[in-house]
């Protein structure tokens, strides 16, 4: 139903422009997966973790 979480929108009214800013400068995000450390664990012990 139409106001039950909020106020009806104003129609024609834009948002304030921080609302809309980029973020983060076009910096690259490195996503490093947990093969760096199961990598580690096998040149530690020789073992390689099991499949299942």
């Amino acid at each position: 139903h139409v106001g039950a979480f909020s106020e009806e929108a104003t129609s024609g009214q834009t948002l304030a422009p921080f609302n809309t800013a980029n973020t983060g400068s076009n910096q690259n995000v490195f996503i490093r997966n947990p093969f760096l450390g199961i990598y580690y664990n096998i040149a530690l012990t020789g073992v390689f973790p099991s499949r299942s």
